[in-house]
């Protein structure tokens, strides 16, 4: 008999065909993630749960969520940018100023 196993798309967990059908496949996302990652798209709300007259469970992206997330994560991209600029400026200055007392350092040994 051949054993299948499928691969979560987001963590890559492997899992043999004996619980395979635990797996979900989330078509707006095209993948197929594991009951974990599930569970924690559904905490972060980028994902709703949504179910047929069968009571059959099926997830549906929730891109109002996604797209408030985006821009939480633009702008923290952007503070983060600006620490970065002026971190650099603050390097700069400071490579300055040891450059400055290394010559200055070096006309007091020279006299």
């Amino acid at each position: 008999m051949l054993k299948f196993s499928r691969r979560c798309s987001r963590c890559g967990v492997v899992e043999s065909a004996e619980t395979c059908y635990e797996r979900h496949f989330i078509h707006s996302f095209n993948e197929v993630l594991c009951d974990t990652c599930v569970h924690n798209l559904l905490e972060k709300g980028q994902i709703a749960e949504v179910k047929d007259e069968e009571g059959n469970i099926h997830y549906k992206q929730n891109l109002e969520n996604i797209y408030k997330r985006m821009l939480e994560i633009e702008e923290e991209n952007k503070q983060l940018e600006d620490k970065m600029y002026r971190n650099k400026r603050l390097l700069r200055r400071l490579e300055r100023i040891r450059d400055f007392i290394e010559m200055n350092k070096m006309e007091r040994d020279g006299e």
